[in-house]
């Protein structure tokens, strides 16, 4: 009874972490003992098992002023993210392409 509970735990545990980091438990704990950004996924892929955590510098807000909106000819958009994963940065711009 108790050995089910544990396995019941750890595999809810396991989705949820796959579902939000895109990496699973295993994962995490490798990712966790080396200090890099681990998938075991990439080893069927014929990549490094371990990648270098990609780190993104985002400067400080300027102190100019906004400028007002000309409805006639708007500013782009921009997107800044931040994440310390290549990973995660490739699925947050899939997931605004797939939404255009």
């Amino acid at each position: 009874m108790i050995l089910e509970t544990i396995i019941l735990v750890l595999g809810i545990s396991s989705v949820v972490s796959t579902e939000t980091t895109g990496k699973g438990l295993a994962d995490q704990a490798i990712s966790l003992a080396k200090g890099k950004d681990c998938k075991m996924i990439r080893s069927f892929q014929g990549e490094d098992v371990c990648q270098p955590k990609a780190t993104v510098t985002v400067s400080a807000p300027s102190k100019d002023p906004i400028p007002p909106v000309n409805p006639d000819n708007p500013p782009p958009k921009r997107i800044i993210v931040v994440s310390n994963s290549i990973d995660d940065m490739e699925r947050v711009f899939a997931q605004r392409k797939s939404t255009k």
